[in-house]
């Protein structure tokens, strides 16, 4: 492949940045929203209180043999002490107490099977509260037509799907800048001619015209190389500039989403994708190409 071939093919990768910014920004908007419109603490602590009460037999147990009376406000403080002090040992410890507290006291006359409905509804509840981010109301719900059959998703489930989707495309395109950049700079150390590399952003190099050697600037003088490490770390900053906006943004998704049964494969996607982008940087400012200079140009002034 030639070099303005590979110069072209890198320029149109690094144009896919683009869409995959969107999506990311999307992904991680989406989970921004739901990491602060709904509530995770009191959430989690109904589901572990509801799943514990609909379980524990003992509990039930205790309930039946003092089963309430109406006419007695303050009936078996007992057992409603009893529920605080399992609202205190769920996990993680001591989180879901402030959260129960309340829902206990109000709910703890009814039959454990009762109460944990009633802690569910409280769950349902907060999860069907409409999203809303900057005066932005998102759906609680995605629809994906498939073969004529409508199929509903909530939304962060939806998000997380689309996660796992573009984690693999987000880490060849990652592999597909770094190797072709890697490629065409290779290319470039070997060539003396600057009119054989394509002319994308990334492509800055020093010239050395014949007639500017007559004359000496005091920077060139007292550090001859510091035009050669400025114009390596230009094109460092450009690809860095190009490739973090589609990668913070996907890290961005994980983070406020917090997928923890996929988390390996995040963790993993994280990792391919955080070596490749760092690889994709270090190139620019390898010693076979940060030194790149183009000496034998004769410029007609």
């Amino acid at each position: 492949m030639r070099l303005t071939q590979l110069g072209r093919r890198y320029e149109r990768l690094l144009f896919l940045s683009g869409p995959l910014t969107l999506a990311g920004f999307l992904l991680a908007l989406v989970s921004f929203a739901a990491s602060n419109q709904r509530d995770q603490s009191p959430l989690r602590c109904y589901t572990a209180m509801a799943k514990l009460l609909a379980e524990n037999g003992d509990i039930y147990a205790d309930w039946q043999k003092n089963p309430p009376d109406p006419k007695q406000p303050s009936w078996n403080s007992a057992y409603n002490e009893r529920l605080h002090r399992e609202s205190i040992y769920l996990d993680p410890p001591g989180a879901c107490y402030g959260a129960l507290r309340d829902p206990i006291d109000r709910f703890s006359k009814d039959e454990p099977e009762k109460m944990s409905k009633e802690l569910r509804n409280l769950a349902d509840a907060i999860l069907s509260q409409p999203l809303q981010i900057s005066g932005i109301e998102l759906p609680d719900k995605a629809s994906v037509n498939l073969m004529g059959t409508v199929v509903k998703f909530s939304l962060l489930t939806f998000v997380q799907m689309l996660q796992i989707a573009i984690a693999p495309l987000l880490v060849i395109w990652i592999f597909s800048v770094a190797g072709t950049r890697f490629n065409e700079t290779m290319r470039i150390a070997k060539t003396q001619d600057p009119a054989d590399l394509f002319p994308h952003a990334v492509n800055i190099y020093k010239l050395h015209p014949e007639k500017s050697r007559r004359k000496r600037s005091f920077l060139a003088y007292w550090l001859p190389h510091s035009d050669v490490v400025f114009l390596a770390l230009m094109r460092a900053l450009l690809v860095t500039i190009v490739i973090a906006p589609p990668i913070c943004s996907y890290i961005a998704s994980l983070w406020y989403s917090q997928p923890f049964e996929i988390v390996w494969l995040s963790v993993l996607m994280g990792f391919l994708v955080g070596i490749f982008s760092i690889a994709s940087v270090a190139i620019e400012l390898m010693p076979y190409h940060a030194k790149k200079t183009f000496e034998s140009v004769d410029l007609e002034w």
